[in-house]
């Protein structure tokens, strides 16, 4: 199981919002959620979900990161064009466009699992 916690996606988050390390954790917050729409704590929720959602034979063998997931979260909250959110997670457009794909279908298959199961 891919450890997920509050820390590691503030972390990952630093590089995207061009924050600097030392920098407040309170404006961190607050930029976090401005930019990928959930707090970090739900961001590791939904990590743990789409974590288990994966299987091991997606994509060529290669199962999301982490920072797919935020990507994601990036692309259905800001929906800025591929070009300006892969300069922002400073990746190719093809390369965004996989993995924030990717981890959409992901979250839509937990998403449908749990209405699924609300509604049975």
């Amino acid at each position: 199981m891919a450890d997920a916690t509050v820390e590691i996606f503030l972390t990952l988050s630093r590089t995207i919002l061009r924050r600097p390390v030392e920098g407040s954790t309170r404006t961190l917050r607050k930029k976090y959620q401005t930019v990928f729409g959930v707090t970090p704590e739900l961001t590791a929720t939904l990590w743990e979900a789409v974590w288990a959602e994966a299987s091991e034979d997606e994509i060529g063998g290669i199962r999301p990161e982490k920072q797919h997931l935020l990507w994601a979260l990036m692309f259905l909250k800001l929906y800025s064009p591929e070009e300006v959110l892969a300069t922002m997670a400073n990746v190719s457009r093809n390369t965004f466009r996989t993995h924030a794909w990717h981890v959409i279908l992901l979250l839509e298959q937990v998403a449908d699992k749990k209405v699924r199961g609300k509604y049975k």
